[in-house]
Formats: C-alpha cells, structure tokens, sequence
C-alpha cells in the first residue's frame, strides 16, 4: 500500500472555519466522486493549542492510501488529463495551490495500540535529513536505531509510524522531504503532556538523538483530528 500526504494551506480570503466546512462539505464528496483508484481519503483538520515556536503555519493534511505505485501513478497522470480540471478548479477555490507540498512513500508502522477515544489527536512531523546523510542512511538511523528509542522512551502515545519516500514521476510532485512520523494519541491532554515532557531532562535523550540525523531547523509538525471521507 502506498500513502500520500497534501499539506495545505487555504486561500488568504477564507477564514480557518469556512476554509474547513468547504473542504469538508463540498471538496470531499467531489473528491470522492471523480479522483479515481484510490483505496481511502482522510483529511485531518487543526486542533487549536498555544505551543511556541512548532507552529507548521499548515490549515490541514490530506491522506491517500493507493493499492500499489501503479494506481499512484495513474491519479498523478490522471492529474493531467482534462478530465481533472473540475478538481483543480474547486482546489482553487479553497487552496492556496501555490504553497502545496506532497509526499509520496510507504507507512511502517512501529508500535501499535487501538485508539481509546472517539476525539483522538493525531500529530505529523515532515522531516529533512542532515545534508551530511545520504537517503539510505538517514532511513536506516530512522528505522532501526531512533525508532526503538521513541517507542522505549515517548510517553503516552497510542500508535507510531514511520513513513518513508517512494519514486514518482510527474510534474510538480516533489516535496524535499524525506519522511514524516506520524503517532497517534488518546486526547489533546495527552499530546499535549508529551509535548511538555520533550521539555524536560527526560525528553533530552530523545532530541539530542534526532539531531544525528534530521535537521531540525527544517522540522514541520501539524496536529488535528482525522476525518475519514470515503473508504473502498
């Protein structure tokens, strides 16, 4: 299964509220009556929260699941056909078009447990790795050395993946990110308690870990609430 990611931000005339409704009410459906092959739409809406200095500036992330690279591929050629236009009309007029970043990759997931409550928090983290690193080392310190540590260490967390980049070809597709981690949580209380305790000494191992191998000043999070749209 391949997964992609939209991180979007809306056109400087709406407000957040009515950004929001028209993605949710009227994109949605026409998403998910002409986009085709894909397996799953989810959108993940903003939840407000004063944290300082981790703000993604983003208004909400779309995710995609695809069968395989090839029906991927498919909706990005679609992308260009003229049967796409009504979708990149309606993107316009919602969507900032010109900020849009895309990720492509596969999901892994680390550690897993149900989710307890109906109002869970998810968070994403968009990462870059240090310039030092090639690709296939950055991937290989996520995976098997930083992985284990988050999961051995991060309190309160539900669920854990890891999501790294696959190969497409098209215009416009490259994002120059090289993984997102995404993790999963009961409440905002809980995000918010993991949030604090990564400002503790007990939180120090873990971030001087993430400077071996991700540059940090180029770190993006954003966190809200999933809403599934449609699932085949």
């Amino acid at each position: 299964m391949i997964k992609s990611f939209t991180l979007i931000k809306r056109i400087s005339d709406l407000t957040q509220k009515e950004f929001l409704q028209y993605w949710r009410e009227e994109h949605g459906p026409l998403v998910a009556k002409i986009v085709p092959g894909f397996r799953k739409y989810v959108q993940c809406h903003p939840v407000e929260m004063n944290v300082p200095g981790i703000q993604s500036g983003l208004d909400g992330i779309v995710q995609m699941w695809w069968e395989n690279l090839e029906s991927l591929q498919g909706y990005l050629n679609w992308r260009q056909s003229d049967e796409a236009k009504t979708l990149k009309h309606d993107e316009e007029k919602f969507i900032d078009t010109s900020q849009l970043t895309r990720f492509y990759g596969k999901e892994h997931v680390s550690a897993e447990a149900n989710i307890q409550a109906d109002n869970g928090i998810k968070s994403f983290t968009m990462i870059k790795r240090r310039s030092d690193l090639s690709q296939d080392e950055f991937l290989k310190y996520w995976r098997e050395e930083h992985g284990p540590l988050v999961i051995k260490m991060v309190p309160g967390f539900r669920k854990y993946a890891q999501c790294y980049p696959v190969k497409v070809s098209g215009p416009g597709v490259q994002s120059g990110l090289d993984g997102i981690a995404q993790m999963w949580w009961d409440t905002l209380e809980s995000f918010q308690d993991y949030l604090s305790w990564r400002q503790s000494e007990k939180g120090i191992v873990l971030k001087q870990d993430e400077v071996k191998f991700i540059d940090t000043n180029q770190l993006t999070r954003f966190w809200g609430k999933e809403h599934l749209i449609v699932e085949r």
